[in-house]
């Protein structure tokens, strides 16, 4: 059987023997140029690779086949072979804007910022009103922080080709970064002018800003609208990544293509985004992985990694993705403002706060690095200095009610509930599809015990509002708390029905429903896998059923999965401390919580405290118990067991009158409690 490769390569071949005696080197050249542009524009890649390829050995400088072979080059990955051709293009020909495009593209991927702008410039000289050099010098003022220019660039685009997609999403999402509500807008618009395949990336940037805001709702809703409508790729047309209603034309396209060359980055992107895009997390996992092996600095495909392991329940990887892509890209505000929201998960806030405030820098408006910067600020118990961003936030946002949701939020972290409900209310007059204000408005009123006024104020909402389900399951919270199973359950039925992987929803179930609550864990997590939130409250289930061995298993499980998760290590490690007596459990809980020293979270500095003193270090348990003690303070939160690990501390430290004073305290608090009666024994000791 003859080989196929060669059989594909005879047509070429063929031409270069016809033509070899009888035409000058430049004409063969353009003979297989044209051959190449041919098959190019037919989706022969490795055809038109072959003709370019003998073009330049006929004619080594010869400028079109060149250009099409850095095509090719970087179709499949390979940046370094691309920028050999692009040079030679450049050098030879003066007025090669393209070439001039790309190259500068690349070096602002390689932050080779001032080499980037050499090549704009040249761009702009021989072409200023070429919509590639416009959206490349858009970009170039967008990496300076000059969003205004960088808008008025991406309107004289569109104003010449109203249907120019990166335009359009690039235009879009800048506006969100200052102000998310024009943003949406202008990106809803573009999409319904732009209609079919083109809409999708534009749709789904609404959708992410959406879920950014935490309109969840909105963006599940938008997500839905886009899987019922979106049609399937045409003739001709890319296929979408992501939210298409037919993702079959999609990943075949995709698959056809890594048939042919695996290590297509490309495809391997867009069938990672459309994996992931499905659920298919390992398969998603793959391909990005191989995409990022390929070409390590690849945007795309590190902030899909990022979000696939994310979804995977790793959030060590999905903060190792959003490194190396601001290695690559420093200036690269997604992964900035991603990797400071984990390393906000992760009880790590003082970093968060870094980030945040370099984001602010740059754009002082962003209302996403804002609210986080609020968010980092409150994990540390910085309250004035909340409460400052909160005001900053107020003073340079136009987003409507986003500057009282933050000053709800420190009112409420502060315990000023009244006030918290005031800032609330506004946010929702001038927000009224808020969720994250609805949800603080409902704690603040449910704190000061207005149980009934919450439970009005979510059905006027719902009437309003009926697609809402954060108000369903806010609605139900009350319920429940009102001692109405009956109409509580429905609601949360409603909406785990249409949407199993709804978190709040099972939660609220669970804690609406005590008797049942590790069952409905159980298959609350069968439905949301490595969800970190679910395995913490399941543990804790556990542990109140008695049930430790089960809940030491659902701790490991949420370890091996990511050896430095925060949470899943702090309790397992309480769990240890006090539910085994071997000195091997205490050693292993000490090491677990060691890595909190610097944290400002009082439970995870009160498992460690306990550690050393389970560990023999009175000292050490004295210093951490008596930082968790003032963090916790400061919050207004005292609590009857780390008063009396505190006390029995410093009992093993000698310090007599400060044990004494601990532990009072403690059955001041709470009569009964896990070791009232060690307690109770020691101020017996004390003489008390």
């Amino acid at each position: 059987m003859p080989n196929t490769q060669t059989i594909l390569l005879v047509p070429i071949l063929v031409v270069a023997l016809l033509v070899l005696s009888c035409a000058t080197p430049e004409d063969r050249a353009a003979e297989h140029v044209a051959a190449a542009a041919q098959f190019y524009a037919s989706g022969d890649f490795q055809n038109a690779r072959a003709a370019a390829q003998i073009a330049i050995q006929v004619a080594p400088k010869n400028v079109p086949a060149r250009y099409l072979l850095a095509l090719l080059a970087e179709r499949n990955g390979d940046i370094g072979q691309m920028l050999g051709h692009l040079e030679v293009v450049i050098g030879e020909d003066h007025m090669h804007v393209p070439s001039r495009v790309k190259m500068a593209t690349v070096l602002m991927d390689a932050q080779d910022y001032a080499g980037a702008e050499a090549l704009a410039a040249d761009a702009r000289h021989l072409a200023p009103d070429d919509p590639e050099v416009r959206l490349l010098g858009a970009r170039l003022l967008l990496r300076s922080g000059n969003s205004a220019a960088a808008v008025e660039e991406l309107d004289a685009v569109l104003a010449g080709q109203p249907k120019n997609v990166d335009a359009a999403l690039l235009r879009g999402v800048t506006i969100a970064q200052s102000n998310p509500e024009q943003g949406l807008a202008v990106l809803a618009r573009a999409a319904d002018q732009l209609g079919g395949q083109s809409a999708v990336p534009l749709r789904n940037a609404r959708i992410d800003i959406l879920r950014g805001l935490g309109r969840n709702a909105a963006a599940d809703q938008a997500l839905r609208a886009l899987a019922r409508e979106a049609p399937p790729a045409g003739e001709g047309e890319t296929p979408p990544a992501v939210g298409a209603s037919d993702t079959r034309n999609a990943r075949l396209a995709f698959d056809g293509v890594l048939q042919n060359q695996p290590d297509d980055v490309p495809a391997l992107v867009g069938r990672g985004a459309l994996n992931l895009h499905d659920g298919r997390l390992e398969d998603a996992l793959a391909d990005l992985r191989g995409a990022v092996r390929k070409e390590p600095g690849h945007r795309r495909a590190l902030a899909l990694l990022a979000e696939a392991q994310l979804r995977s329940g790793n959030r060590t990887l999905a903060e190792d993705a959003w490194r190396r892509l601001l290695e690559a890209q420093p200036m690269e505000t997604r992964a900035s403002l991603g990797l400071a929201e984990l390393l906000v998960a992760q009880q790590r806030p003082g970093e968060a706060e870094i980030l945040y405030k370099q984001v602010l820098v740059r754009q002082p408006d962003n209302a996403t690095a804002l609210g986080g910067l609020v968010d980092a600020l409150l994990a540390r118990r910085e309250w004035a200095a909340a409460g400052a961003a909160a005001r900053t936030a107020q003073a340079v946002t136009t987003l409507p009610g986003f500057g009282a949701e933050q000053t709800g939020k420190v009112l409420l972290a502060e315990r000023n509930f009244a006030g918290a409900q005031r800032a609330f209310e506004r946010a929702l007059r001038e927000a009224p599809t808020s969720d994250r204000a609805l949800d603080g408005l409902t704690t603040a009123l449910a704190a000061t015990g207005k149980v009934t006024e919450a439970g009005d104020y979510l059905r006027k909402h719902l009437r309003a509002h009926p697609d809402s389900q954060t108000a369903r399951v806010l609605l139900a919270t009350t319920l429940f708390r009102q001692q109405l199973p009956g109409e509580a359950r429905p609601l949360l039925d409603a909406v785990l029905a249409e949407n199993p992987r709804q978190v709040p929803a099972w939660l609220a179930l669970a804690e609406g429903l005590p008797e049942q609550r590790s069952a409905i864990l159980e298959l609350a997590l069968a439905s949301n896998p490595a969800n970190e939130r679910l395995e913490l409250r399941l543990g804790a289930s556990y542990e109140q059923a008695g049930r430790s061995a089960d809940a030491v298993r659902v701790y490991e499980q949420a370890l091996a999965r990511d050896a430095h998760a925060a949470l899943p290590a702090n309790a397992l490690a309480m769990l240890l401390l006090e539910a085994r007596t071997d000195a091997a459990s205490y050693q292993r809980a000490l090491e677990l919580t060691w890595r909190f020293a610097d944290s400002y979270n009082p439970e995870l500095l009160h498992t460690l405290g306990w550690a050393h003193y389970r560990t023999g270090n009175a000292r050490a348990a004295v210093q951490f118990l008596e930082q968790a003690q003032e963090q916790a303070m400061t919050s207004g939160a005292d609590d009857a067991i780390l008063r009396y690990h505190l006390g029995m501390a410093y009992l093993a430290a000698d310090d007599r009158l400060s044990a004494r004073k601990q532990l009072e305290l403690s059955l001041k608090l709470a009569s009964e409690f896990p070791g009232a009666a060690e307690a109770r024994a020691a101020l017996g000791r004390l003489g008390v």
